[in-house]
């Protein structure tokens, strides 16, 4: 059937009616009124990313999805942000983050850290003695050290503690009087602190037994106690060192007592005091040795062996009168063999090349008293070097030669040379290398060492 016209019209009627109640009078989507970023304030750290909302509403409240937003930083040098939102933090400072639809703005307040970590050296120092060291480290969201970046340090309470000298990064802080401060440090925003104690001063440390005699093989144990001004005992740990030049062994057994282990004759000095500074308590160590062996002395004291090449020390041994002793064991002994061997005859074998170090320091011991020679492992490329290269000398003249072991530029000093003349009738020389001029001629002194030898020409004149 025909529908009139009339009848399509109030049809149509109702489709148009919701059309206006959904849109503005000429049917277009209702525009943005406000717009809303979360978070709306925010802190990251350097390094450190944060997705930023926005939402659009119209006037009346109603959320619109679907808009176009476009987001912007006012800092760059501070945060940036993408085309969806997500925020960086890149250095330490505040930016604005700002989100546009249609016109309507809405902004997230950022502040951008870094993360500041602080390490102090130790917990307490004493009033007035020594300085407490803090060191202060910056970095990023993903725990890398950020260097350069600018640290102030402050203390709670600067009649305690107070800053005495920082330096990029670190600073010392000297206690003034007992009692406890904090020590902050700060940088761009950022901050991190630690407790420093301040202890009553020490006056005094005493060890005990003051003086020891043992022998060789013995051990015995020390205690140390450290005092205030007006004799009060603190008890506080202590730091034990020795000068002992091997003699003895020193073990810490707690925070006041230390055990000694006596291993060679000698004297020695062991020292107690509370982080490295003053007051110091010292002790004095004598060692004696087990038996009549009163010094063992090595010849020659300093030498030279070439790699694959041997030497011989002699050992003699004396007693407490200075008598020489025959037939006590003697032990023989190297730290690195690998460098250097000895037998228990005393003949040492170069095996690598080091020059001299304690390494290849050789040490004969007898009833616990011990000699030291020091030996130098030469290359096997190595050669001997007489100076002067030449002399001319008058009749009756002498002069000084000296043979050292070279490589390039190193000398190895020591060594036993045998020296020859190749004419003792017209220049003799000594077992030392002194050359003596006996009539004209042109003789060749040689020195020889381990196989190897070298030559200088001396020309003898009349007077």
């Amino acid at each position: 059937m025909i529908m009139p016209p009339m009848t399509k019209t109030l049809l149509l009627a109702p489709a148009l009616l919701m059309g206006i109640a959904c849109n503005d009078p000429n049917g277009l989507p209702p525009p943005v009124a406000k717009v809303t970023v979360s978070p709306s304030a925010a802190n990251v750290l350097i390094g450190g990313t944060m997705q930023l909302v926005a939402q659009t509403e119209d006037v009346t409240g109603n959320v619109l999805t679907e808009r176009v937003v476009t987001w912007a930083s006012s800092n760059t040098a501070v945060a940036t942000v993408s085309s969806t939102g997500l925020m960086m933090g890149v250095g330490a400072g505040q930016a604005t983050i700002t989100a546009t639809s249609e016109g309507q703005r809405g902004t997230a307040a950022i502040t951008v850290n870094t993360a500041l970590t602080i390490t102090p050296a130790s917990d307490s120092v004493q009033a007035g003695a020594g300085l407490a060291l803090f060191r202060a480290t910056v970095r990023d969201a993903a725990g890398n050290v950020i260097s350069d970046r600018p640290i102030t340090w402050s203390s709670s309470d600067t009649t305690i503690a107070q800053i005495e000298a920082s330096y990029p990064g670190w600073v010392y802080v000297l206690g003034i009087r007992a009692g406890q401060a904090t020590i902050t440090a700060t940088s761009e925003g950022a901050t991190a602190a630690a407790a420093l104690k301040v202890l009553v001063a020490a006056a005094s440390v005493t060890i005990a037994p003051s003086e020891t005699t043992v022998v060789a093989g013995s051990t015995f144990l020390l205690s140390a106690t450290l005092r205030d001004s007006a004799g009060n005992i603190l008890d506080r740990s202590l730091l034990w060192g020795c000068g002992c030049n091997d003699v003895v062994q020193l073990d810490p057994t707690g925070p006041h007592t230390a055990r000694v282990t006596a291993l060679i004759a000698g004297g020695g000095t062991v020292y107690a005091n509370q982080d490295g500074i003053p007051p110091v308590g010292s002790a004095h160590i004598t060692v004696k040795g087990t038996g009549d062996v009163g010094s063992v002395a090595l010849t020659p004291l300093v030498t030279v062996v070439f790699v694959g090449g041997t030497a011989q020390l002699t050992a003699t041994l004396r007693d407490t009168a200075g008598s020489i002793l025959t037939g006590t064991p003697i032990t023989w002994a190297v730290k690195r063999p690998d460098l250097l061997s000895v037998r228990q005859t005393g003949l040492v074998t170069g095996v690598a090349p080091v020059g001299f170090t304690d390494d290849t320091r050789v040490t004969a011991t007898s009833e616990g008293v011990r000699g030291v020679a020091d030996v130098n492992v030469a290359p096997a490329d190595a050669i001997v070097t007489i100076t002067p290269g030449s002399a001319t000398l008058p009749i009756g003249a002498t002069v000084q030669l000296t043979a050292e072991v070279t490589t390039g530029r190193l000398t190895f000093p020591g060594g036993e040379y045998t020296w020859s003349s190749s004419d003792t009738l017209v220049a003799s020389v000594s077992a030392t290398g002194l050359v003596t001029a006996r009539s004209i001629g042109p003789p060749v002194i040689t020195a020889t060492m381990q196989g190897r030898s070298s030559s200088v020409s001396i020309t003898v004149v009349s007077q």
